[in-house]
């Protein structure tokens, strides 16, 4: 098996680009969660 510097790298390259999607959108979804959390409190609080 020849070794191709090139490939790696771009593997590498998608490696971190889904990592980071993955965490972004994570944290998108405890955001989403923290707010709805939030709003539940809210309108306890309001009656």
């Amino acid at each position: 098996m020849k070794y191709c510097p090139g490939y790696d790298s771009r593997l590498i390259q998608v490696l971190i680009l889904c990592q980071s999607a993955w965490l972004l959108a994570w944290l998108i979804s405890c955001c989403q969660a923290f707010n709805n959390r939030l709003q539940v409190i809210a309108r306890f609080t309001n009656t």
